[in-house]
Order: C-alpha cells, then sequence, then structure tokens
C-alpha cells in the first residue's frame, strides 16, 4: 500500500488568492496532521464527532462512488483515463496517473475519498489550492480544515481541451469539476435543485433527472437503485447529455454526446 505522506495542516488558499500552501507534491490522500482531525485517513475519529452534530445533514447510507478505465486513442498517441462515477453517472474524467501508478488507480482513491466525505456527513466541497495546481476540497459543516479530494492537473487540462475543442485551463476544468459535483450532489442527496453548473443543456438534463427522482420519492438521500431507475426512466437523448458532461467541457452547449473508449475495470 502507498505510503500517505503528511501536510502541513495548512488551510487550502482558495481559489484566485494567493497560494501559500506548501508540499504542492502531496497526492490526493495526503493525511494532514494532528490539527486537522477531519482529515485524516482513519475515519472512525470523523465519525464519531460528527455523530452528535449531524441532525441537520440529511444520514447517507450504501456505495455510491466508483471508478473504471477508458482508453482513448487521441492524435499523438494512445491515453488511459480513470474515470470517476457517481450511481454509474460518470463525474470526472482523470488523464493522468498524478502520484499514482495510473489514472485508474488515481480514480479508485478519489472515489473512496469522495465516498468517506458523503458518509461522514460532509457534503459540500470547494476549489483552492494544492501547490500550483488547482484542487477540490470536502469542508466540513462543523468547521475544521478542509479535506483534498482530487489535484486538476495539466495532462488533466489536456485532455478535456482535445474533447470540448477548444483550449481548457485547469483553472476552467477545477470550476467544471466542482460545479457538477455540487449539483450532482445537491440533486441527489441534499434535496436541492441544480445550480452550479453553467449551461442550459446541462441544466436541463439535471432538472429532468431531478423530475424523475421525485417521482419515485418526493426526497433524498436517494439509493443507487432509484437514481439508476430515474437514469434509465430519461429520454436516450437526456441520458447522453447527462454522461457526456463529465467528458468535455462543450457538453454543456452544443450536441457533442458522450465519446468513444473502451471500458475496463
Amino acid at each position: 500500500m502507498q505510503e500517505v505522506p503528511v501536510s502541513t495542516g495548512e488551510p487550502p488558499a482558495l481559489a484566485g488568492q494567493t497560494d501559500s500552501q506548501a508540499s504542492p507534491q502531496s497526492p490526493e490522500t495526503r493525511t494532514p496532521s494532528e490539527k486537522n482531525p477531519l482529515a485524516s485517513e482513519n475515519g472512525e475519529k470523523e465519525g464519531e464527532e460528527h455523530g452528535e452534530k449531524m441532525s441537520n445533514v440529511p444520514q447517507i447510507i450504501g456505495k455510491y462512488f466508483d471508478a473504471y478505465g477508458l482508453h482513448e486513442d487521441e492524435v499523438g498517441g494512445h491515453h488511459e483515463h480513470g474515470v470517476v462515477t457517481l450511481d454509474g453517472i460518470n463525474l470526472l474524467v482523470l488523464r493522468t496517473g498524478h502520484s499514482y501508478r495510473n489514472p485508474l488507480e488515481r480514480a479508485k482513491v478519489v472515489a473512496r475519498l469522495l465516498e468517506e466525505s458523503l458518509h461522514i456527513g460532509d457534503p459540500l466541497f470547494i476549489l483552492g489550492q494544492d501547490g500550483e495546481d488547482p484542487a477540490i476540497y470536502s469542508v466540513s459543516h462543523h468547521g475544521g480544515y478542509p479535506r483534498l479530494i482530487v489535484t486538476v492537473t495539466e495532462g488533466d487540462a489536456q485532455g478535456y481541451s482535445h474533447r470540448s475543442g477548444h483550449t481548457v485551463s485547469q483553472e476552467e476544468l477545477g470550476q467544471w469539476w466542482l460545479g457538477w459535483l455540487e449539483d450532482l450532489v445537491a440533486v441527489l442527496f441534499l434535496n436541492k435543485p441544480p445550480s452550479h453548473l453553467p449551461g442550459l443543456r446541462a441544466g436541463e438534463a439535471l432538472t429532468l433527472l431531478d423530475q424523475q427522482l421525485r417521482a419515485i420519492s418526493p426526497q433524498g438521500p436517494y439509493t443507487q437503485v432509484q437514481v439508476v431507475t430515474a437514469v434509465e426512466a430519461l429520454s436516450e437523448k437526456t441520458r447522453n447529455v447527462l454522461q457526456s458532461l463529465a467528458f468535455n467541457l462543450a457538453g454543456a452547449s452544443s450536441e457533442r454526446d458522450m465519446p468513444w473508449g473502451d471500458e475496463h475495470h
């Protein structure tokens, strides 16, 4: 098992601010110091602390996040990707292994970290900095240091640039990932409408999914079976839009559907 380095315990710099955080080489599984118990890999202490205070946070039970591998042929070579999913809906496409052996291994770690954040009652996320790179952190309703979930690498942005048909910066991709994650979590777990991801087609697809879910049950958190049932009830066009949002930023405003690729797990 890969050794987990220890961070400085400093909170992340918010996007757009001067980066004051050390340890830019730290991977997604970075474990902050004892001053930051919310971010420990153990999880037991977080559960104990949150158990007495989570009355306003919906109780979320079950496994929701997963990952699979995807091969893509590009001009100039072949690339392997790791795709993070939420109840079978594509969420993030990782093009580089970052500090891991390959993108799929990295995607599995990100899926685990998102799962842990959800189950300890921290389904809130912010965009900050990991060294010089944008990064998504989970934050607690009850204070404490944010926990690093995924860093947006230059290679990740290059993959989205290729699929989107225009240059996508790391910062732009970080905002997109954050909005997509926030909207899916809002619809599936927090009984809130989608409001973060830009683009008419993205909003329409998420609103239709929300309507199908509410037809099954007036409010969530929804189970994996309920989400799968709701997705299957959507039209094929809406399903394609929903699944393509994780792959390219053009999916927010164009007819470009979910791309190519051979899935492997």
